[in-house]
């Protein structure tokens, strides 16, 4: 017994056992896979119904009626006119509103340079303007209003803004020219009405009246309620000459009697050439005869 060999029998594999259970879970899969995707169809449905009734629930409830709607930063619009282009008025549901679509009949007003339009849950619209600044008018067969950037926003109103200087001497490709940056004379004009409107110049927006530009002789002011009335600038360092000009106002003030100038050049950067006035220049003579 002991010298005998333990003989294993050599059983044979069920291959069609195998190929059974292999079978049995492609199935399943399938079946699962099916399950799947049908449940994901039903969750999208199920959600979509979910937000479809949100919506309508949240745009008709009066939980969000619009009790206030602000409106800042206006101050030649009225808040009325601001409220219908917009399409919003006091008790809207907020959640109804089209902020974008109300945004852009805003920027479609002539004043208006920026809008926005936001929501203040439960209860609020809030409307923030920015008005353009009117710096000048300019003259291109009619009158138009132009900004700081030299933009022309809208036509002016017969005898509106005459207190702001008024461009003449160039057309519409001249100003035109100044969005591509290929109008130095444009940019000359711009520049001078820069310096005056950031307070770097003897002039304001009240003392000059008209900017008239000459393609040869560069630009030529018209002045109202100083001793002098027109000043030739030409081109070019405008803060430079505007300073001399300054001293020569300093000057003028502390004379007796008042001079007047009828007209002043400073495109010489080396000197200035003036011409006095013809009525106080006869005043001046007649009063050294009776003396």
């Amino acid at each position: 017994m002991a010298g005998k060999k333990t003989v294993q029998p050599n059983i044979r594999e069920n291959r069609y056992k195998k190929v059974r259970a292999r079978s049995a879970p492609e199935g399943s899969n399938w079946l699962w896979t099916l399950f799947r995707v049908l449940a994901g169809a039903v969750a999208i449905i199920a959600m979509s119904l979910v937000f479809v009734f949100g919506y309508d629930w949240a745009t008709q409830s009066d939980c969000f009626r619009a009790e206030t709607v602000e409106v800042h930063g206006i101050r030649r619009l009225s808040e009325q006119l601001v409220k219908e282009a917009a399409g919003i008025e006091n008790g809207v549901n907020i959640f109804s509103v089209n902020l974008s679509t109300a945004r852009r009949r805003l920027m479609a007003l002539d004043w208006v340079a920026g809008a926005e339009v936001k929501r203040q849950v439960p209860e609020s619209i809030i409307i923030r303007i920015r008005e353009h600044e009117p710096v000048a008018r300019i003259d291109l067969g009619r009158i138009f209003m132009i900004n700081p950037k030299g933009e022309i926003f809208r036509e002016a109103a017969k005898g509106a803004f005459l207190d702001l200087p008024i461009i003449k001497g160039l057309n519409y490709t001249d100003w035109q020219g100044l969005e591509v940056g290929r109008a130095p004379v444009v940019s000359s004009v711009m520049a001078v009405l820069e310096l005056y409107r950031k307070g770097h110049s003897v002039f304001n927006a009240r003392s000059i009246e008209q900017i008239q530009v000459d393609r040869d002789l560069g630009l030529v002011l018209q002045i109202r309620d100083l001793p002098i009335k027109q000043v030739r600038l030409g081109y070019g360092n405008y803060g430079q000459k505007l300073r001399r000009l300054e001293k020569v106002l300093v000057y003028l003030e502390n004379k007796e009697p008042p001079v007047e100038f009828e007209k002043m050049d400073l495109r010489n950067p080396n000197r200035i050439v003036a011409r006095p006035a013809a009525a106080k220049q006869s005043q001046t003579i007649g009063q050294k005869e009776e003396a």
